[in-house]
C-alpha cells in the first residue's frame, strides 16, 4: 500500500524516487546502503513471520542493478544466512508471470 510501515514505503522505486528525488538507478550509494538497510530488516522480518527462506527479486531496480540486490543479500546474511536473495528470469515480466500463478492457485 505504501504507507507508513508498508515495507514498499521505503524500498520501491516509486518511494525512493519520492524520498530521494532520485530514481533507484541513480541514488547514491550512501542513500542505496539506507534502502539496503530497509530492505533487509523488511526481509528478515518477512522471513520469522512467514517462514520463508527464499526470495526472489524482479522489477527494474533488480534487472538495472543487480549489485544493489547483492548488497541487501549482504546485510541479510549478516543476521540470517539462510536466508537467500535472487534475481528473478523473468525479467520486467515476473509481476506478470506471478499473478498468472496466482489466478491458477486461486481460481475454483
Amino acid at each position: 500500500c505504501g504507507h507508513r510501515g508498508d515495507l514498499s514505503a521505503y524500498t520501491s522505486g516509486a518511494s525512493i524516487k519520492k524520498h530521494y528525488r532520485l530514481s533507484a538507478a541513480d541514488i547514491s550509494k550512501k542513500n542505496w546502503n539506507e534502502v539496503a538497510d530497509n530492505f533487509s530488516k523488511g526481509i528478515i522480518l518477512i522471513s520469522k513471520k512467514e517462514n520463508l527462506k527464499h526470495f526472489i527479486f524482479g522489477g527494474g531496480i533488480a534487472i538495472k542493478k543487480p549489485n544493489h540486490i547483492l548488497a541487501i543479500q549482504k546485510k541479510v546474511a549478516e543476521q540470517t544466512p539462510e536466508i537467500k536473495l535472487e534475481i528473478s528470469k523473468l525479467g520486467d515480466d515476473a509481476a506478470l508471470y506471478g499473478g498468472i500463478g496466482l489466478i491458477n492457485i486461486i481460481k475454483p
